[in-house]
């Protein structure tokens, strides 16, 4: 059984199951601290920078700027008091495109539309939806940067 705390001798139970509730085992937890130059505190951040496509070594061979990940990010810490709120720092906004009403029959499109299949749908409507939102987000970031 790993020993958390031989990581660090501050991990707690709480920031132990911080980074098993974001998918981390002990193994790739001491990495990101490690190697990727985190601290214990950042789960949250290191789910992002694994999310984004990053490994632990990427953070110090790339000399990544933790500090403003860890501003942009740390709203995604579920542990977190603070919050960023991008509305709040960005004036720019993309216009609304109107949006087609659901058809309150899905039958009505195609005889075909089961449940699973509307499901599957509608899962894929959200996913293209929250990419959508994460490119505009990193754009909006960008655009933080260079002001």
């Amino acid at each position: 059984m790993d020993n958390w705390i031989d990581i660090s001798s501050d991990f707690t139970k709480e920031l132990e199951q911080e980074w098993k509730n974001f998918g981390f085992t002990y193994k790739q937890t001491e990495d990101w601290i490690e190697k990727g130059g985190l601290t214990i505190e950042d789960a949250g951040l290191a789910f992002c920078l694994k999310e984004q496509g990053y490994i632990a070594e990427d953070v110090l061979d790339q000399e990544l700027d933790l500090e403003w990940y860890r501003e942009i990010f740390v709203g995604n810490n579920p542990s977190s008091e603070k919050t960023l709120d991008l509305e709040e720092k960005v004036s720019y906004s993309e216009p609304e495109e109107p949006k087609e009403p659901e058809p309150k029959n899905w039958r009505s499109i195609h005889l075909d539309f089961t449940p699973e299949l509307i499901l599957v749908f509608l899962m894929n409507k959200l996913k293209n939806e929250l990419m959508l939102l994460e490119l505009t987000l990193i754009h909006k970031s960008i655009l933080l940067l260079f002001d």
